[in-house]
């Protein structure tokens, strides 16, 4: 009875585990039918999207892939897969598989050019990468896609050109308004206000028709209000002007534009607005009168080297004429004290000549920018005793008291001796000539910077209008006076190629104090 119990109970167990067998393996096969179809459903879902799949087995060092028929199934090494890319692009797809294999991973996709011809036909492949990792966390795998983005590339490149093209054109043309000072304007006749700005916009306002008359020069306020009737009554298709205008009241200058413009017309023929530029021609317009004044001073210039080369004939035939004329009557004289006097006479006339000569030389010297300066250290004390002794007798024939007045026996100074003996001459031949009586006094000052020379008489005295004038060439206040008037002018030539200052102090029927200072450090004891 016992055995037949556990007989029936071995049965009923057997049954119960065959069962459970079955059942186990009917799971275990809809769980291999559901994933092969689900690898089936993945690899038609890679046909389909046309998305590669590769693997880079970490233990092996091999790169794989499973799209079949583009790579070979048995994989191939790392190196061998790395030369088909980009030579710039190896060593950085190099260090991204070496970090994957350290479980770093980048976020988000990564771009690499790759040319599986080998024929510089480089494609832009993106790709994404996952890990797999065994029970202890090490990578085992790397698993990836890559999606080729060559065409999208290629439209990305061809918009960024064109957008490079189109911003080089803007580029021209906002430099083309700047360059030009072009101002935009509109003229809406319905409401009459004029809206006016510049491509940069730092200058935007809106006017009505009164406000932008007020801005005109006056001269032409009456004209343009005129402009704008006929405009208006007439009905005129464009307009052209020249305006000076103040569209910014922050600026003080006005400037001059060429306004030019079309009309605007309704569904009816009429016109109903206006629209044009204003270019800025002010420099233009000042250039043009700069050429004017240029031409105007060329002209007198002109003027003043004809009456130059008119009076220079007569400066030098007064002397030459005495010179000869007192030769011929040395030649026949018998009389000692007629010969002296013929002598003294034709010594003065040539120096007279040799001065005006000396004048036209350094004029011409200037005309060519050649004149010579040899700057060498000399006492100015001494100078001006030898100015005073050559000039001495001029002054005493003129009735007048010659003063040398030094402060200092001995005053060292760098300078071309012979330029400043040339300055110190003329200033005291024209202050003999233009003194009647009283006295000529020539001086000097000394500062740490430099020296003042100066020569003072009790003279005519210049008035204020000629002060301007005296230092110009050709220039002569007197013209019934023997000379070039070429004399100050050389002067002032010769003090500014020093870096220094010249200057008359003058009161008319009082006299005049002639000065000329240098940038010379004198040493004075």
């Amino acid at each position: 009875m016992q055995s037949v119990t556990l007989i029936t109970v071995f049965i009923i167990l057997s049954i119960i585990f065959c069962i459970v067998i079955y059942i186990l393996l009917y799971k275990l096969s809809r769980a291999k039918h559901n994933l092969s179809e689900n690898n089936e459903r993945l690899q038609l879902a890679i046909s389909a999207g046309g998305i590669p799949i590769w693997g880079y087995n970490v233990k092996r060092r091999m790169y794989y892939n499973f799209d079949y028929k583009m790579f070979p199934d048995e994989g191939r090494p790392l190196d061998e897969e790395i030369s088909f890319f980009h030579p710039d692009d190896q060593a950085a797809y190099r260090k991204l598989i070496e970090e994957a294999c350290q479980g770093i991973v980048p976020q988000g996709s990564v771009c690499f050019r790759i040319d599986y011809t080998r024929k510089d036909n480089w494609q832009y492949i993106e790709k994404y990468i996952m890990l797999k990792r065994d029970r202890k966390g090490n990578v085992t795998d790397i698993i990836g896609t890559h999606n080729n983005l060559t065409e999208k590339r290629e439209h990305e490149l061809e918009i960024l050109r064109l957008n490079d093209k189109v911003k080089e054109y803007a580029d021209r043309i906002s430099y083309v308004l700047k360059t030009s000072h072009i101002i935009t304007w509109f003229y809406d006749l319905k409401t009459d206000l004029i809206t006016i700005y510049t491509e940069d916009d730092k200058l935007h306002q809106t006017l009505t028709s009164k406000e932008y008359i007020s801005l005109c020069e006056p001269s032409v306020k009456d004209e343009v209000a005129k402009n704008y009737d006929i405009a208006k009554i007439n009905q005129l298709d464009s307009l052209s002007v020249t305006r000076k205008i103040c569209f910014n009241k922050d600026e003080a200058e006005e400037k001059y534009y060429t306004i030019n413009g079309m009309s605007i017309r309704d569904s009816k023929g009429v016109v109903v607005s206006f629209f044009g530029i204003c270019s800025d021609i002010t420099s233009l317009i000042q250039t043009q009168h700069r050429l004017e004044a240029e031409m105007l001073k060329a002209k007198e210039a002109d003027r003043l080297k004809s009456q130059f080369l008119a009076n220079m004939s007569h400066e030098i035939r007064t002397p030459l004429n005495s010179i000869v004329g007192f030769s011929n009557v040395l030649e026949n004289a018998t009389d000692e004290k007629e010969k002296d006097q013929c002598v003294g006479l034709i010594n003065k006339n040539s120096e007279l000549l040799l001065a005006i000569i000396n004048d036209i030389l350094d004029y011409s010297k200037l005309e060519v920018d050649t004149m010579e300066f040899n700057p060498k250290e000399f006492n100015l004390s001494e100078l001006y005793h030898v100015v005073h002794k050559s000039l001495y007798a001029q002054a005493d024939r003129a009735g007048l008291d010659f003063i040398c007045d030094t402060p200092y026996d001995v005053c060292m100074i760098e300078a071309d001796y012979q330029r400043i003996q040339q300055i110190l001459t003329n200033f005291v031949t024209n202050a003999i000539k233009n003194t009647e009586q009283g006295l000529v006094k020539m001086t000097y000052q000394c500062t740490d910077g430099g020296v003042k020379l100066t020569v003072t008489d009790t003279g005519v005295g210049i008035s204020e209008e000629n002060k301007e004038r005296i230092f110009n060439r050709f220039e002569k206040l007197d013209t019934f006076k023997q000379g070039t008037g070429l004399g100050l002018a050389i002067c002032k030539a010769i003090v500014d190629k020093c870096n220094g200052r010249i200057g008359v102090d003058s009161e008319v029927g009082v006299g005049s104090t002639f000065w000329a200072y240098f940038p010379f450090k004198p040493k004075c004891s």
